[in-house]
C-alpha cells in the first residue's frame, strides 16, 4: 500500500481506512514477503507477494470446493 499516504494525512476517514486494510492484510503478506524477494524494477522494487497471496487463496478455494462438493 505504498501508494497511500502514511495514515491517510489529516483525513480522519483515509487513516481509519488505511488502519483496516493494512490490519487485515498485513499479517497475511508478511509471512510471505519474508520468504519471496522483492524484484528490483529500475528505481523501485516489485512486490510480489499479493499476487502469490491471491493464487494461495485460489489454490485453497478450488480445492475446499472440491471436498465439499464433489
Amino acid at each position: 500500500m505504498s501508494w497511500f499516504m502514511m495514515g491517510g494525512g489529516t483525513n480522519p476517514t483515509l487513516t481509519m481506512i488505511y488502519q483496516f486494510v493494512y490490519g487485515v492484510t498485513e499479517p497475511l503478506l508478511a509471512p510471505i514477503r519474508s520468504v519471496v524477494p522483492q524484484i528490483k524494477m529500475g528505481m523501485g522494487y516489485l512486490d510480489l507477494s499479493p499476487i502469490i497471496l491471491l493464487i494461495l487463496v485460489r489454490i485453497v478455494r478450488e480445492i475446499m470446493y472440491r471436498n465439499i462438493y464433489l
